[in-house]
């Protein structure tokens, strides 16, 4: 999805559409192969689902790079969890800490 989003500013909906079909056709391709019509024994479906899986993440490697809409992140920040878990608050709920924690990893705000 982050994908469509660097790609398409306008269309977005299309894309994600697209992006959610080849999903649920990846989802189905290893009951496609273990049909009857080609009834193939589990292990040579493990083996081609890999390796169609594999050769797929190296196509993305190679051919789709960062797209002209983008937008920068803040970055990663490892000292997000120690500040988030010692709140002086401490009427912190566990839900409450999760997104504070993502919010402050991803945008590099601090924590008040």
């Amino acid at each position: 999805m982050k994908i469509a989003a660097d790609w398409y500013e306008k269309g977005l909906g299309k894309a994600l559409g697209f992006l959610l079909g080849a999903l649920i056709l990846g989802t189905a391709f290893p009951h496609l192969l273990k049909n009857r019509d080609f009834a193939l024994p589990w292990k040579s479906v493990l083996y081609y689902t890999s390796t169609f899986a594999v050769i797929g993440g190296f196509l993305m490697i190679l051919f789709v790079g960062d797209g002209p809409y983008r937008k920068k992140t803040g970055g990663f920040h490892w000292n997000a969890f120690g500040k988030i878990f010692s709140s002086k608050n401490g009427d912190n709920q566990p839900t409450d800490i999760l997104v504070i924690c993502v919010n402050y990893i991803l945008s590099g705000d601090s924590y008040q």
